[in-house]
Parts: structure tokens; sequence; C-alpha cells
């Protein structure tokens, strides 16, 4: 089981450096340090690998999910997103490029159908931590948890395209922090009184 898991960050660091459509199986096994053929020892195929760096590169979305242990959702889903940009930092290439090698794959590999799979399951988690919001009374109940969790969601992507695409100071002038107050804001209950 650990040379798997070894095979696929392999995986997923010759995808960051080579793209989904050009990484091959030589790539892989240098990086795990053993020879191509003793791939086939772990897996069936190349196809397992990458579903299994796609599976890794999803354990870690998920695993962002769980920096905060606050409790308030409001001050948990604040925690979290202002670790997002230093998450992601260290995440840089062994993540965000894989996962935009995922979506944009050509159709036959199937990436993107089983990467909108992870993120249709990352979305339910959100929406799940909105709703535990709106249980305690920190998320206003007219909030829509399912519209609230993609809001949130966008404000993650945005936060990795700027730093995919050079735009670092969209993170470090402050203006996605300004814009997951002004969702949080909107999402909290009594907001009035916070704003008085």
């Amino acid at each position: 089981m650990e040379r798997r898991e070894q095979i696929a960050a392999a995986a997923v660091a010759a995808i960051a450096e080579h793209g989904l459509s050009g990484v091959t199986n030589r790539h892989i096994a240098e990086g795990a340090g053993i020879s191509p053929p003793a791939l086939y020892l772990y897996f069936g195929n190349k196809q397992e690998i990458i579903c299994a760096a796609m599976d890794l590169v999803a354990s870690r979305v998920f695993q962002w999910l769980t920096l905060s242990p606050e409790e308030n959702v409001i001050e948990r889903l604040r925690e979290i997103g202002s670790l997002h940009a230093s998450f992601m930092a260290g995440e840089l290439e062994g993540f965000l490029v894989p996962s935009f090698e995922f979506i944009t794959s050509s159709q036959e590999l199937e990436m993107r159908e089983r990467w909108g799979e992870k993120q249709e399951a990352f979305h339910a988690a959100m929406a799940s931590i909105i709703e535990e919001g709106r249980v305690q009374g920190t998320v206003r109940a007219d909030v829509n948890p399912e519209v609230a969790a993609w809001q949130f969601t966008m404000f993650a992507i945005m936060e990795d395209i700027a730093r995919l695409t050079g735009r670092e100071r969209y993170i470090s002038e402050g203006t996605s922090m300004k814009v997951l107050d002004q969702f949080l804001a909107c999402i909290a209950a009594d907001q009035e009184s916070d704003h008085a």
C-alpha cells in the first residue's frame, strides 16, 4: 500500500511537470524510484495510476476543509479561507497544476468526469458545513447551502487561478480576503449587529 501511494505521489509530481497528456510511465517510475515495468506490479495500467494520483490530489482538497477546529461555522470558514492561500502555496506544483490538468484533460481520458465527481463530493462537504452553520444559528436560516458552497468554492478557485497565472497580488494585497469577508458577512446571522 505504501508503494502504491509513493507511485501515486510520483504521478502527481510528473503531471505537474509534464502535463497530463505529456506524462509517461518513465516519468512516474523515475519519481517513484522504480523501473517502468515495476509500476505494473502495483497497478493494472497507466489509467489506474492516474486515477490514484487524482485520488491523492482530491484528498488534499478535503484536508484543506479540516484545517480549522473552530466550532462557529462563520469563524471556521474565515479561518479555512484565510489558510487557503498559504496551504496552496506549498502545494502549487503538487496540487494546483494537476487539478487544472484533470479539469482540462481530453474527454477520452475520462478524467474530467472523474474530477467532476470529486468536485461534487467536495461541494457536498462544503454545503454540509454551511448547513451546520444554519443549525447552530451562525449562518442565516434563509441561506441556500448549495449556493453558498459554490460561492465559497469560487473564492478558493479565484485564488488558485491568481497564483497559477502569476497574479499573487490578488492575494498579497488582500483583495481575496475582502471577497471572503463580504461573502461571510452576507451569510452570517445577525449581520446588522455586526456592522452597527
